[in-house]
């Protein structure tokens, strides 16, 4: 027997996102049914990877739709416990979209949500698209997983960096509602 180890930290969880690329392509091409022969196929883009869900916020524009749907098949897949840091679950991790960056505000309006207590999320900016996975055209799925792969190690270093303020909030939340558990 092995003992389960659990992460001290978000985790990309790379096999779910192969799983996903095989999956899209397989529909495109039912001959491309593994993973070499994925590799060497058309691009696919990150809107026909993960289209939108139609029960989002009517404000969400395309990008946040397609993020949200990313994170949702991505991080909330399985909830493993050694995929996330003690004191969160798959499911704290959310897309939010702010509809306006703030006044004195230079950033995009798409943002990464955490939370180790639901009405007390943090969030920091969702990592820069890139351009390959929004215009896919005259590239492969082997660009297309390597983009992917870098965006999704990215946006767990940004999940990270905002664990510990996550923490801080819930334990504030459980201390002023008594709740010392």
């Amino acid at each position: 027997m092995t003992a389960r180890v659990d992460s001290l930290a978000f985790r990309p969880r790379f096999d779910r996102l192969d799983e996903l690329l095989l999956e899209a392509v397989c529909e495109r091409n039912p001959n491309a049914y593994d993973f070499e022969r994925m590799l060497g196929e058309p691009a696919i883009g990150l809107h026909e990877l993960f289209p939108e869900n139609p029960g989002l916020p009517s404000h969400y524009g395309r990008v946040a739709k397609a993020l949200w749907t990313m994170v949702d098949q991505i991080f909330k897949a399985a909830d493993f416990a050694e995929d996330c840091p003690p004191g969160f679950a798959a499911k704290s991790v959310q897309v939010a979209d702010i509809f306006e960056v703030p006044p004195a505000v230079n950033s995009r309006t798409v943002f990464l949500a955490l939370w180790a207590v639901q009405d007390e999320p943090v969030l920091v900016c969702c990592p820069e698209l890139p351009d390959l996975l929004v215009e896919p055209a005259g590239s492969t799925m082997e660009a297309t997983r390597s983009a992917l792969r870098l965006f999704l190690q990215e946006m767990c270093e940004r999940l990270n960096l905002i664990v510990p303020a996550a923490l801080v909030l819930a334990k504030q939340k459980q201390e002023s509602s008594g709740d010392l558990g």
